[in-house]
Parts: C-alpha cells; sequence; structure tokens
C-alpha cells in the first residue's frame, strides 16, 4: 500500500492543540465500533499478565469510560477516570454503570497527590498529541510520580511500522444524514501520522477537526521510559498477549515504577 505523505506546513497541517476539539460527541460516532466489548478483549489478557495490588487505579484519558467498564469487570479496586474533555465525561457520568469517580484534567499535569496509584492505564494510543517531546516525555513523569514505587504502568499504543504499511488514505461514512469524509496521511518531517476529518449536510461542509499522534519507534518508547523512571517488563503486539513484531498491530508496554 502507497503511503500518502505531506511536507510539514501543508494547509492541511493539524493544530498544535488538536485534542482540545476532535474529542468532542463526534468522536462517539467516529468510534462507535470501539465499544465496551472491543475494551473487554483489549484489557482482559493484559489484566491476567499484571500483578495488581489492591489501590487505586487510574484510567488515563479515559474518554467516554469504556475501558473503567472492562476494568470493574476484573477489578475490584478503586477506579478513577481521567479526561481533558468535559462532554466525553459528561457523557460517561450518564453511561458508565461502575463506581468509578471521574475528573476532568491534563494528562500533562494528572490532578492527584504523588504515590497515590496502584496502577495507570493508558489505552488506545493515548500518547505522543504533542509536538515537543518534552511535553510527551512530562506525561511519563506525572504517570511516575503519581504511581505507587512498584506501582504498575500499561501501555497501549500505536505501533509505527504497522501504521505505516496499512494507513487508509481516505475513506467516506454517513451518520444520521452527515457524510463524514476522513483523510490520513504521514508527515516524514514532523514523524507524525495525521487525520482530517470533515462533516457535510449535503454538499455544505458543517466542521472539521484533526487528529495528530507521534510516530514513535519501539526504541523511542523504550528510551523515553527509562529517562522517567519507568521499567518495561513485559511488551504485547496485539490484545491477545501475543509477543511484540515488528508488524504487530499494537505496542503495549507492561512497565513499573523503580
Amino acid at each position: 500500500m502507497v503511503v500518502q505523505k505531506e511536507r510539514s506546513g501543508a494547509s492541511s497541517n493539524p493544530p498544535e492543540d488538536w485534542y482540545r476539539q476532535a474529542f468532542s460527541l463526534d468522536y462517539l460516532n467516529l468510534y462507535a465500533h470501539r465499544n465496551i466489548e472491543e475494551a473487554k478483549q483489549s484489557i482482559r489478557t493484559v489484566i491476567a499478565e499484571a500483578r495488581i495490588g489492591m489501590g487505586p487505579v487510574l484510567d488515563l484519558c479515559c474518554g467516554f469510560g469504556r475501558h473503567l467498564t472492562a476494568l470493574r469487570e476484573v477489578l475490584p479496586n478503586p477506579l478513577i477516570g481521567c479526561d481533558l474533555s468535559q462532554e466525553l465525561l459528561l457523557h460517561a457520568r450518564h453511561t458508565v454503570h461502575v463506581d468509578a469517580f471521574l475528573v476532568q484534567g491534563d494528562m500533562r499535569r494528572i490532578p492527584f497527590a504523588s504515590g497515590v496509584f496502584e496502577a495507570i492505564l493508558s489505552f488506545f494510543t493515548s500518547f505522543g498529541y504533542f509536538p515537543d517531546d518534552a511535553e510527551n516525555l512530562q506525561v511519563l513523569r506525572e504517570v511516575h510520580r503519581t504511581l505507587r514505587k512498584g506501582g504498575l504502568f500499561l501501555f497501549d499504543f500505536l505501533n509505527a511500522p504497522h501504521v505505516r504499511n496499512t494507513l487508509v488514505p481516505e475513506s467516506e461514512e454517513w451518520f444520521d444524514g452527515i457524510r463524514v469524509k476522513q483523510k490520513r496521511w504521514i508527515d516524514e518531517t514532523q514523524s507524525t501520522v495525521n487525520k482530517r476529518v470533515q462533516f457535510f449536510d449535503e454538499e455544505r461542509l458543517v466542521r472539521e477537526h484533526y487528529e495528530r499522534v507521534k510516530l514513535y519507534s519501539p526504541e523511542r518508547l523504550q528510551t523515553f521510559f527509562q529517562e522517567t523512571g519507568l521499567c518495561v517488563e513485559t511488551v504485547f503486539g496485539d490484545y491477545a498477549g501475543n509477543d511484540y513484531q515488528e508488524n504487530s498491530p499494537r505496542l503495549i508496554f507492561m512497565a513499573r515504577k523503580r
């Protein structure tokens, strides 16, 4: 497959704070296939491999709470969800029927005291949102700060080689009479995978937003974890718990705070 590439600074380049618009109620339609059942499958095997004490567990960037529902089926721990999007948190409060505490917060400044959590989860590519590596490193530093010593960090990220080989440049769907066009490309100068999502009422453009994620290699991420005091114990390549390979669909780290 030929992956579409664009130069840095192209007119379709996402804004730096793209995530403030992208995670709205439109997200629920775009990712409707990423439902609670899928979340249960993604968590079941990984959690079974983990050793988690009885302290609080944080779902960082919890979105509309599907992983919290999945976690409650396998963990008795106190559950907390944190996300920047008020819209998705409000939706979660009305649809997540488990005892979980939900709070708004920026993952670069997790709004909890140091050493609180027994485990932190970052699932479904909730990392690499910022153009500056230092800001993405800050997320890992906050994870380290808020974990207890020996606490577990489960990190589920895209696998860059797989993305490069399978990216679909364009697609089109319909939601409730609205035509949704998605364009995807890789910016090699910024090392990012990008998406533009446009919503049309007949032929009229109603709104659009962007997504952008850094294409960090497994080796680069390992370095980031080492720099921030997180020791990677296991690397999975999918939600079934298979070992990571270059063509694996996911890159999942099981790490602990040193």
